[in-house]
């Protein structure tokens, strides 16, 4: 299919040595700090404060230590995983990397130094812009695609929220 190049855009952003970090940052606080993990965690803590309370003695001090290793191997694999997802980032997005999109009238693509892709506006669900990140939510999953805000000029966003939603499958 070919785009109309009178209804394109195409953008182009050179990622600097934080972008890495930026994206990975961006994209745990989305995903560890919403309202369900949040809310989850301060029933946990709720619960183990609770049974510190009502337990005595060496049953207590077992729960206390239980607590302690669990939030040392919380906190590991947190560490682990933001590794994992910041090396990520910095192969597709590496200090002086040119990152590229074209919002197409029907089709949206995206440029890095690992290759392209491209989708149908109907691929994705919604967009929304956190911080300095913009947000591309694939529809019928959890699966995300962040890039730097400066990749979209001006109403660009707006422009692929509104393709998105003329593109969504009628109910």
């Amino acid at each position: 299919m070919t785009e109309n190049p009178q209804t394109s855009r195409e953008y182009t952003h050179i990622a600097d040595a934080e972008l890495a970090r930026r994206l990975t940052r961006a994209f745990f606080q989305r995903t560890l700090l919403s309202r369900g993990t949040i809310v989850a965690a301060v029933i946990l803590m709720l619960a183990v404060v609770f049974f510190v309370i009502v337990t005595d003695g060496l049953v207590r001090t077992g729960l206390i230590l239980i607590t302690v290793i669990l939030a040392i191997a919380a906190v590991s694999i947190y560490r682990a995983q933001f590794k994992q997802v910041l090396a990520q980032f910095e192969m597709s997005a590496p200090a002086g990397g040119i990152l590229g999109v074209k919002i197409g009238e029907e089709l949206l693509e995206f440029t890095s130094p690992l290759g392209a892709s491209q989708s149908r506006y109907a691929t994705y669900e919604s967009v929304d812009v956190r911080g300095n990140v913009v947000f591309l939510k694939q529809r019928a999953s959890n699966i995300m695609y962040l890039s730097p805000l400066e990749l979209f000029p001006g109403d660009s966003v707006e422009l692929i929220a509104a393709r998105i939603q003329g593109a969504a499958p009628q109910a």
